[in-house]
């Protein structure tokens, strides 16, 4: 019953921590309000 109202979605694991791109990204407003100088996004960093 369960599987009709919550199907699973088959999503492909790329075995990288984002969560230093999630970060910048949810920062990069401030910053552009704040007209700070521009800061790359960092890339992924790799678990395996």
């Amino acid at each position: 019953m369960t599987d009709l109202i919550y199907p699973k979605v088959e999503t492909i694991d790329d075995a990288c921590d984002w969560t230093n791109v999630i970060i910048w990204r949810m920062n990069a407003g401030a910053r552009a309000r704040s007209r700070s100088m521009y800061v790359p996004c960092p890339r992924p960093v790799p678990v395996r």
